[in-house]
């Protein structure tokens, strides 16, 4: 507002001096011309700057809420995440041991499974040759 104050009152003294006889500017006149042009192009440039921080300043303010509507969402996403996985390696562990427990009864059933088997072979075994002392040898020719 000084430098306006001032080229105010330049412009106040030069038009108190006038021009000269023969209707040119007097160098006086040509310096308040300058400075008249001089303030004009000041604040042309000041409203334009004016007008530029304005659009410049709602980007930045239409920024900072996208930015800040993207980073509470995303800590939304995170917190579900970090649930799901808690709850997943919860799942690992109960499905580790009932893996753990299904493996211990298939092996004691292929144990069981394996002595059934030895037990049918002997009593098998015992059977024919019970029934190979007992048949005629003319029936054993029949036996398999």
């Amino acid at each position: 507002m000084q430098i306006a104050g001032f080229f105010s009152l330049c412009l106040v003294a030069a038009s108190a001096m006038g021009t000269d006889v023969q209707g040119s500017a007097t160098p006086v006149q040509k310096v308040i011309e300058m400075l008249q042009g001089m303030l004009e192009k000041g604040k042309k440039e000041k409203h334009e700057e004016q007008l530029q921080f304005a659009s410049y300043k709602q980007w930045c303010d239409d920024t900072t809420v996208e930015k800040q509507t993207a980073i509470k969402t995303a800590n939304q996403q995170l917190e579900m995440l970090l649930a799901d996985i808690q709850k997943y390696q919860t799942d690992a562990e109960t499905l580790t041991e009932e893996i753990a427990k299904l493996d211990e009864d298939v092996s004691v059933w292929s144990g069981d499974q394996k002595a059934a088997t030895k037990v049918r072979e002997m009593k098998k075994l015992i059977i024919r040759l019970h029934t190979k002392t007992t048949l005629s040898p003319l029936m054993l020719w029949r036996w398999p």
